[in-house]
């Protein structure tokens, strides 16, 4: 449950106005009223209501019905005498007047009315529409089983404002809802599948008290403090993809999540801003006109315009905002939240759904390859990091990098390699500090964190640092670096690491000749078990408007006496991506309009032609790519237009297996 069972105790104080003391035309009325309002019973009453709602946090047993009390007060101080009112008419008499009047009549014959949460006021004679406050709730006699003025029972239908249709709103004031509103909107009453949008909620006839529903939804639930968040199933890491499946809302006896949370983090209370929930078309949400999946945000009493909180139903892509089989919900906020629902099961009671979100990125992904083993880093929008990794023929799941020290923000893309020795393989990593540009790296450790980041000394840099190992049974990391030093005249160096050296001597950083003025990251493979490398830039404005990305390639211990720098032939405006294994090096790049390509090449032989990975995708950020199987399959990270990450893989040099 929200929390440990609230008792909430109602008084209904029955009335009775001073010139009119007749009574109700419904014999044994307080029996109507204790029915309603006291006992758990099993009908669809107040008491069940706000149980159910609550998920059992509050308890309305104790409940109990007093009356009647004769109140100072004329029937046309509060009603007009006519309809429509006389010209000039107003009431003498509010409903918070009527209140405290009638509390007081209720203390004055000794009731301790101190020991309720909240007051419901019955009146004997039709007042109109039952309404409710921050006190508790003032109506009528025909309003708690929705009755004619003989005192039979009226049609059991929908909106006349009777049964929990109207009682369920208007105590809910007094437990703190607002009404729910619908995004885009400060409106009351929009949100037809939620009780605080009464005006126009999409309620059901029911036999007992004329009409019922619906119900809350999560987030109303839980800004009480009423979700069962043991129940809510939430993200473990920034970056995810995952199939949830849920089970109705307020069906607490059923096992499995009964709502589900999505980013971003800025939701009241630290949770997550969406609540997914599935509502099912039966007992409370009979109205609804199909059983559906619905997302809401929350905003609070502080946050909000008017004083109170108010939830707010969001619609999918489509326009609607009850969401079916092929329905996706997909706002266009950072992060790119997303939830599409798979299948509803009426049946067995279950919502399939996909929930995914994609931490925008502030640079580049990143990934590598050891074997067939695949690894993928990218940045969150606050600088961290966050991970996966995965065997060729299967999947992985994000999850954040946990460092065994201060932490350390980036807002550039890090690299990733392996370090594989014969004590095993370890992920490895670099990052440029945001703070002061300098590089630092970390392995990870046996028990799976990552080591505390340690200085790579002797340069700095505005960009992503580079690194490849070739994808080597046994070796270590070199990383190409662009540095910025204060000149601005800035060029490429090589960190030659391929063995511990603490302190690092001097000349440590080798600076590849000649010099190449670019401000983008650079891409670099290692073939040849690390006697050879390919490393690749783009060079600003080369030779026409674009720029372009060039290649060198050489001894890595000499990058002093590369080959020289040679045209890809190929326009970009941003960093290309490779990777290499088994002396193939595969180049991934992305074309002026966005365009993602490919081309490939053996050790000692030529490239083969830029082959394009599909036009669904378009990016602005430069891509990932890692080749596993012997370099005979590359997996390639790419982020889309909409700022998810999409993932695609490839036979080099046949079949693309598409962005998803």
């Amino acid at each position: 449950m929200g929390g440990n069972q609230q008792q909430t105790s109602w008084a209904v104080l029955l009335c009775k106005f001073k010139d009119d003391q007749s009574e109700t035309p419904v014999p044994n009325y307080q029996e109507v009223c204790e029915r309603f309002f006291t006992r758990a019973d099993g009908s669809f009453n107040a008491v069940r209501f706000f149980s159910d709602m609550s998920h059992r946090s509050v308890d309305l047993s104790g409940s109990m019905v007093f009356g009647w009390f004769t109140l100072d007060v004329n029937v046309n101080d509060v009603v007009p005498p006519t309809d429509p009112p006389p010209p000039g008419w107003t009431p003498t008499k509010s409903q918070s007047d009527m209140m405290v009047l009638a509390k007081q009549a209720a203390i004055n014959a000794g009731i301790a009315l101190d020991t309720f949460f909240g007051i419901v006021l019955i009146m004997n004679v039709a007042t109109g529409w039952a309404q409710g406050g921050p006190t508790g709730v003032f109506a009528d006699w025909r309003r708690v089983d929705g009755r004619n003025f003989d005192g039979s029972l009226g049609p059991r239908a929908i909106g006349g404002g009777n049964g929990t249709e109207i009682f369920g709103q208007e105590m809910g004031h007094r437990y703190g809802l607002g009404h729910s509103r619908r995004d885009g909107t400060t409106n009351d009453y929009q949100d037809p599948w939620d009780i605080m949008s009464t005006d126009r909620a999409n309620s059901v006839p029911d036999p007992d008290y004329c009409a019922r529903g619906p119900g809350l939804n999560a987030w109303n639930m839980r800004g009480r403090g009423w979700l069962d968040e043991s129940r809510v199933w939430k993200p473990q890491s920034l970056v995810f993809d995952q199939v949830v499946e849920l089970r109705p809302l307020h069906q607490r006896d059923l096992s499995g999540w009964l709502a589900a949370e999505l980013l971003p983090n800025d939701g009241d209370g630290g949770h997550g801003r969406y609540l997914i929930e599935f509502r099912l078309k039966e007992a409370w949400d009979a109205g609804i006109p199909r059983s559906a999946v619905f997302v809401h945000r929350f905003l609070s009493a502080t946050e909000d315009n008017d004083g109170w909180p108010h939830s707010y139903i969001m619609s999918g892509t489509n326009g609607n905002q009850d969401l079916v089989e092929g329905d996706i919900f997909a706002p266009a906020v950072n992060g790119a939240p997303r939830v599409e629902v798979l299948k509803i099961d009426e049946n067995n009671k279950i919502a399939t759904v996909q929930l995914s979100f994609a931490a925008t990125l502030k640079g580049l992904p990143a990934m590598a390859a050891s074997g067939n083993r695949t690894v993928a880093v990218t940045t969150t929008p606050d600088g961290r990091l966050v991970w996966t990794s995965w065997e060729l023929g299967s999947s992985g799941t994000w999850t954040d990098v946990n460092i065994n020290g201060p932490s350390r923000a980036t807002n550039v893309a890090p690299a990733v390699s392996f370090r594989t020795t014969e004590g095993g393989t370890s992920v490895w990593l670099a990052i440029k500090d945001s703070g002061n540009n300098q590089i630092y790296e970390t392995l990870q450790q046996p028990g799976g964190n990552f080591g505390a980041w340690t200085l790579i000394p002797g340069v700095s840099t505005n960009v992503s640092p580079a690194v490849s190992d070739g994808n080597l049974a046994v070796g270590y990391p070199i990383m190409a670096i662009v540095a910025a030093p204060p000149d601005d005249s800035t060029y490429i160096n090589v960190d030659l690491v391929d063995q511990p050296i603490s302190p690092p001597p001097p000349g440590y950083w080798k600076a590849v000749t000649p010099s190449l003025f670019t401000t983008m990251a650079p891409a670099l493979t290692i073939v040849d078990q690390g006697r050879y490398m390919f490393l690749a830039v783009t060079a600003i404005n080369f030779e026409s408007a674009n720029s372009r990305i060039i290649i060198n390639q050489g001894n890595p211990y000499t990058p002093d006496q590369l080959v020289g720098w040679n045209s890809a032939s190929f326009d970009s405006n941003l960093p290309p991506a490779m990777a290499a294994a088994n002396n193939r090096t595969v180049i991934v790049a992305v074309d002026p309009s966005g365009a993602i390509f490919y081309d490939w090449w053996d050790l000692g032989g030529g490239p083969h032609g830029w082959v394009p990975m599909g036009d669904d995708v378009r990016t602005k950020v430069a891509p990932a790519v890692a080749l596993v199987d012997d370099g005979k399959y590359m997996f390639v990270y790419a982020q889309g237009l909409d700022g998810r990450l999409y993932l695609n893989q490839a036979n080099v040099g046949g079949s693309i297996i598409g962005w998803r």
